[in-house]
Protein backbone atom coordinates (compact mmCIF):
# COMPACT_ATOMS: atom_id res chain seq x y z
CA UNK A 1 0.00 0.00 0.00
CA UNK A 2 1.32 3.42 -1.03
CA UNK A 3 0.32 6.92 -0.62
CA UNK A 4 0.45 8.92 -3.89
CA UNK A 5 0.65 12.85 -2.81
CA UNK A 6 -1.07 15.58 -5.17
CA UNK A 7 -0.64 18.91 -5.71
CA UNK A 8 2.16 21.17 -4.47
CA UNK A 9 4.29 20.78 -1.08
CA UNK A 10 3.80 20.64 2.12
CA UNK A 11 0.90 17.85 2.01
CA UNK A 12 -1.69 18.16 4.54
CA UNK A 13 -2.08 14.97 6.68
CA UNK A 14 -3.85 14.66 9.56
CA UNK A 15 -3.04 14.74 12.37
CA UNK A 16 -0.77 12.26 13.39
CA UNK A 17 -2.06 9.41 15.82
CA UNK A 18 1.24 8.13 16.95
CA UNK A 19 4.93 8.16 16.24
CA UNK A 20 8.24 6.62 16.78
CA UNK A 21 12.28 6.57 15.86
CA UNK A 22 14.37 3.90 15.78
CA UNK A 23 17.82 3.51 14.91
CA UNK A 24 18.40 1.92 11.21
CA UNK A 25 22.35 1.54 10.87
CA UNK A 26 23.96 5.18 10.60
CA UNK A 27 20.12 6.41 9.59
CA UNK A 28 17.32 6.77 12.06
CA UNK A 29 13.51 5.95 10.99
CA UNK A 30 10.90 8.02 11.69
CA UNK A 31 7.07 6.21 11.66
CA UNK A 32 3.84 8.49 11.61
CA UNK A 33 0.59 6.80 12.11
CA UNK A 34 -1.68 9.03 10.27
CA UNK A 35 -5.66 8.34 9.38
CA UNK A 36 -6.42 8.85 5.29
CA UNK A 37 -10.01 7.60 5.25
CA UNK A 38 -9.87 9.07 1.50
CA UNK A 39 -7.57 6.26 0.39
CA UNK A 40 -8.11 3.72 3.40
CA UNK A 41 -10.62 3.49 6.30
CA UNK A 42 -7.87 2.04 8.55
CA UNK A 43 -4.83 4.57 9.72
CA UNK A 44 -1.68 4.14 7.22
CA UNK A 45 2.44 4.25 8.78
CA UNK A 46 4.41 6.60 7.15
CA UNK A 47 8.21 5.67 6.88
CA UNK A 48 10.81 8.66 6.88
CA UNK A 49 14.03 8.02 6.97
CA UNK A 50 16.71 10.68 8.04
CA UNK A 51 20.54 10.79 8.32
CA UNK A 52 20.59 11.03 11.86
CA UNK A 53 22.52 14.43 11.70
CA UNK A 54 18.89 15.49 10.24
CA UNK A 55 17.12 13.87 13.26
CA UNK A 56 18.96 15.25 15.82
CA UNK A 57 17.85 18.77 14.81
CA UNK A 58 14.91 17.57 14.08
CA UNK A 59 14.85 16.36 17.58
CA UNK A 60 15.58 19.32 18.96
CA UNK A 61 13.56 21.75 17.02
CA UNK A 62 10.67 18.92 18.15
CA UNK A 63 11.67 19.83 22.00
CA UNK A 64 11.88 23.75 21.39
CA UNK A 65 8.19 23.40 19.67
CA UNK A 66 6.76 20.88 22.20
CA UNK A 67 7.52 23.49 24.74
CA UNK A 68 6.50 26.78 23.42
CA UNK A 69 2.72 24.52 22.66
CA UNK A 70 2.94 23.76 25.99
CA UNK A 71 3.15 27.26 27.09
CA UNK A 72 0.63 28.12 24.66
CA UNK A 73 -1.96 25.71 25.37
CA UNK A 74 -1.10 26.83 29.55
CA UNK A 75 -1.95 31.03 28.55
CA UNK A 76 -4.96 29.46 26.89
CA UNK A 77 -6.38 27.39 29.93
CA UNK A 78 -5.52 23.93 28.23
CA UNK A 79 -3.47 21.45 30.44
Amino acid sequence: MGIKFKGHSPFDLSEAQNASARPEGEMVEVVLTVSVPDIQPEPVQIRVPFTWKVAQSLGAQLNRACMAAEQQGWKLGHS
